[in-house]
Formats: structure tokens, C-alpha cells, sequence
């Protein structure tokens, strides 16, 4: 795992694979709208993002949320996640 910074309700995770060059960014969206979201990699160039996944429900009560390929960023650094969900971020260096 790498450093990472979080909110009260929206928690951030990383890891990083050097020898691949992936860094892989989870999300964890508590709030029940969604939220914009601003990544910051000091040191390295993005040079794209592979694949972004989402588990998300109807709300925080959902038993039966859904994993999902999220739908395309225009701005990889800068994207939007939704509401109660947990995204997981693909990229390569």
C-alpha cells in the first residue's frame, strides 16, 4: 500500500506495482450522492487508466448492490464516483 488522504466519507487506498507500473486508487464513496473526486500522483506521469469497476446499490442499505464497469473518464485524474459505492481505479504509469 501507498499513501494515501481521506475524508469522513470518502475513504482512499492505494498500491502500486512497480514492476508493472500500475497503481491501483480504491474509493469508498460513504455519502448517498456522488462526489467528484481530484487525484493527485507526485513524481509520475499517467499515461492512461486501464479499467475502472464500481460496486454500488440503491443506497446504504442495499443487500444487493452490482459490480459494474464504470463508464469512461474524460479525465483520468479527475472523475466522478457514485453514490454509496466502492470504485477501484486501474493505471498505468
Amino acid at each position: 500500500m501507498i499513501k494515501s488522504t481521506s475524508s469522513v466519507h470518502l475513504r482512499s487506498f492505494a498500491s502500486y506495482m512497480p514492476e508493472e507500473k500500475r497503481l491501483y486508487v480504491y474509493l469508498m464513496n460513504m455519502l448517498e450522492k456522488p462526489q467528484p473526486i481530484s487525484i493527485k500522483i507526485e513524481g509520475y506521469d499517467v499515461e492512461s487508466i486501464l479499467q475502472a469497476w464500481e460496486l454500488v446499490g440503491k443506497g446504504p442499505d442495499d443487500v444487493d448492490p452490482v459490480w459494474q464497469k464504470c463508464t469512461a473518464f474524460s479525465d483520468p485524474l479527475n472523475v466522478r464516483v457514485s453514490r454509496t459505492s466502492i470504485t477501484v481505479l486501474e493505471y498505468r504509469l
